[in-house]
């Protein structure tokens, strides 16, 4: 892994992806604890708002052939991250918030790394 560091478009990615996962796993962690807080049934629900786009998944390998990789890649990560400085915000802000916006901030957030996950091993890096 060291070696494929030196090539710079490999270890912006890596870089980015240790931010984007931390960032996920933080609000992962406070979304399930605010939302488990209020009821087990909403807990179930948000476990399902995470699977059911995973099944999207299935499609993703033909929208990355269709179009760049790298815009997919790019946008979807965007997506991600949007959907949980939204999520964190909300959370830090009003940790009484409805468990409903932070069920779909974490659907959202499934969305995007249905699409992204397909992409890169289409990506070539340089």
């Amino acid at each position: 892994m060291i070696a494929s560091l030196r090539t710079v478009g490999f270890r912006w990615l890596w870089l980015g992806q240790l931010l984007s996962q931390f960032g996920n796993a933080v609000f992962l962690i406070m979304g399930f604890w605010v939302i488990q807080l209020k009821s087990p049934f909403l807990l179930g629900i948000a476990g399902l708002a995470m699977a059911i786009p995973q099944i999207l998944a299935v499609i993703g390998g033909a929208v990355v052939d269709r179009f760049d990789a790298k815009q997919i890649m790019l946008l979807t990560d965007l997506l991600r991250g949007t959907a949980v400085a939204v999520g964190l915000v909300i959370i830090a802000l009003d940790p009484q918030a409805s468990p409903y916006i932070i069920i779909t901030v974490i659907g959202v957030n499934a969305l995007g790394t249905a699409f992204f996950e397909v992409v890169p091993s289409f990506v070539e890096f340089r």
